[in-house]
């Protein structure tokens, strides 16, 4: 077990996952730390779209993404995750916390990890 309370293989295997996620313009404008309690998102700034995303609104969806396939790896592993989104309101590019929980989200369809594992980019 990893000091955030997963199993090191199944975080690795969980965070190679949620990379995958599509991202406007294939930015991945996201960033994840494992700290004592968890896995913290965050937006990328030096990934940021000024000209096509002057809002930063492409960006967070593409963080979205990439926190929605990291709970659907952690269920396909059979771990549970508790998401605080946007924890601290004074830190805007920390997006959310995951934290193990003792159940899987009954709202997660682990069987969409077959999905993530098929991603491909088609930019036609």
């Amino acid at each position: 077990m990893t000091a955030t309370g997963y199993d090191d293989r199944v975080l690795t295997d969980a965070l190679r996952r949620a990379i995958r996620a599509p991202s406007v313009h294939n930015s991945q404008p996201w960033r994840w730390r494992v700290g004592p309690h968890g896995v913290d998102l965050y937006t990328d700034a030096t990934r940021r779209l000024p000209r096509t995303d002057p809002a930063g609104r492409d960006q967070v969806m593409s963080c979205g993404a990439a926190l929605h396939h990291l709970l659907v790896a952690l269920a396909h592993a059979g771990q549970g995750a508790r998401v605080r989104r946007i924890p601290d309101p004074a830190r805007p590019y920390h997006l959310a916390t995951v934290e193990p929980a003792p159940h899987v989200d009954v709202d997660v369809d682990a069987g969409l990890v077959a999905a993530i594992d098929r991603r491909r980019t088609d930019r036609r």
